[in-house]
């Protein structure tokens, strides 16, 4: 009976133990592919809207660096407030230095042209030159910069530039904010309370432009943009850099699937005719 009892609370720790493990994982709740040539959610429903010049070619966002030209997402479907922690994949070429404070995402509120409650990245900045995640969880009464940014830099923007495809990941989970380049994690620092998700604004969300109106828009190509649900570990991200984009199907093995889908039919229709 005592060797019972004790299996039957070994089965209840390990069960445990697995459902908090799968609390912790994270999934994707957003992806943006762009490889059916729009820009709609391909795993969840806030399907992304193409504004001014931005263009999809080969699977890519192609953007201008005009910040009339970006791709608006649905703030409120998405509603990044409601995240206690929260990922950010983006697969992103840029040819050459992308405008001082373009953004190749931003999630927030503008108010008289300022942003607000806002996370954001930045592929480059003015004073120091460098690739950056920040966070500002103010109320739209005061802009993003005044109320007190949490950023880190995750090294030199001449290092992503005119090399080709890279990966970047912001992680936050409400305690600590971390950015990672092509697996590799950069930079981490603490969130304070004053900057939590819960106070971002679920007004706006872009990718390819700013919550500031007055900055520039992203200059280059955006492959990928995933939304995770959860922090992604450092193993996770490693993993994600391995695995790469979501590629754009073959022509041919696109090609097969119809040819063997109508072949399906036929065989259906022969099978009923014999019957």
């Amino acid at each position: 009976m005592r060797n019972t009892f004790k299996a039957s609370l070994t089965a209840i720790a390990v069960a445990a133990l697995a459902m908090a493990g799968q609390s912790a994982h994270a999934s994707i709740v957003h992806q943006y592919t762009f490889n059916d040539g729009t820009a709609n959610d391909s795993v969840g429903t806030a399907n992304g809207t193409l504004t001014g010049a931005a263009t999809i070619s080969n699977g890519q966002l192609v953007l201008t660096g005009n910040n009339a030209d970006y791709v608006s997402l649905p703030a409120s479907t998405i509603d990044i407030s409601s995240y206690t922690a929260v990922s950010f994949v983006t697969w992103f070429t840029a040819p050459t230095t992308p405008p001082v404070n373009s953004q190749l995402f931003s999630f927030g509120g503008t108010n008289s042209g300022y942003g607000y409650g806002y996370i954001i990245a930045n592929p480059t900045t003015g004073r120091t030159a460098n690739y950056r995640t920040a966070i500002s969880a103010g109320p739209s009464t005061e802009p993003g910069y005044t109320y007190g940014e949490t950023s880190i830099n995750g090294g030199l923007t001449s290092t992503i530039v005119g090399n080709g495809q890279h990966e970047l990941v912001i992680t936050d989970n409400n305690s600590t904010l971390s950015i990672y380049l092509d697996g590799v994690l950069k930079n981490s620092t603490t969130v304070p309370s004053k900057n939590l998700l819960s106070g971002l604004s679920d007004s706006l969300a872009y990718i390819g432009k700013s919550v500031y109106s007055g900055d520039p828009g992203f200059n280059g190509s955006i492959n990928e943009f995933d939304i995770y649900n959860n922090a992604l570990s450092a193993t996770d991200v490693s993993n994600t850099f391995a695995t790469g984009p979501v590629p754009v199907p073959e022509p041919a093995s696109l090609g097969l699937t119809v040819f063997g889908a109508m072949g399906l039919l036929l065989l259906k229709k022969h099978n009923k005719s014999a019957a």
